[in-house]
């Protein structure tokens, strides 16, 4: 079994922002995590029990095409490969909560935005 030692996303910013925003980062508990769909929403999966808050203030300025790291993700990527039939190579899903249900937002690059693939989001796992 891997432990792990370190583990955060990596991504570049799409759009300056100033606001705060306050969210709760989990993984899919799954050893096959489907991609998402109408019919596999992030809100229907099992979560890790572990979790991170990201408390973001608006002092904290986000400026496009910036790169920037989540908090440290070693908790939830631990729950994850725990699993018994969990191995390298299965797909992990991080779901962003956010902490109440108004209009704030940050964006990053995504995989499937066209032009994106040398920006798009990373999970980067240290592990021994």
């Amino acid at each position: 079994m891997a432990t792990i030692v370190e583990a955060h996303l990596d991504f570049t910013v799409d759009g300056p922002y100033t606001n705060t925003l306050a969210v709760t980062l989990y993984g899919e508990l799954s050893v096959n995590s489907a991609t998402f769909s109408t019919h596999k929403l992030p809100a229907d999966r099992t979560l890790t029990n572990s979790s991170v808050p990201w408390n973001i203030p608006a002092t904290d300025e986000w400026i496009w095409l910036q790169d920037r790291f989540s908090p440290d993700l070693t908790s939830i990527i631990q729950d994850i490969v725990n699993q018994d039939r969990w191995k390298s190579g299965d797909p992990i899903t991080i779901i962003v909560k956010p902490a109440d249900t108004g209009t704030t937002h940050r964006r990053v690059y995504a995989w499937d935005r066209e032009g994106s693939d040398a920006r798009s989001a990373r999970l980067v796992i240290s592990y021994r």
